[in-house]
């Protein structure tokens, strides 16, 4: 998934990348800290359904319908943050 994100100050592409968990831990960093991501895991869809989640399209397709994807590449265009 690309995440193209316009801000005040600055553009970003995030490249996000959909997985299967098999082991390890996830870990919070200074940075995502810096954007406001207050949590880090792995997550179902269930997990998710009240929550605030970036891409977006996680929340609208859904993970289970995210993994049945034919292309694999999903680019909703940019987005604008006013910060």
């Amino acid at each position: 998934m690309i995440d193209n994100l316009k801000t005040l100050r600055y553009q970003m592409v995030k490249i996000w990348y959909l997985c299967d968990y098999l082991s390890g831990d996830s870990s919070l960093t200074s940075d995502a800290k810096k954007e406001g991501i207050i949590e880090v895991g792995w997550y179902s869809d269930e997990d998710l359904c009240n929550e605030t989640v970036f891409p977006e399209i996680i929340q609208s397709m859904k993970i289970i319908e995210l993994k049945k994807l034919q292309n694999g590449i999903v680019d909703s265009g940019i987005r604008t943050a006013d910060w």
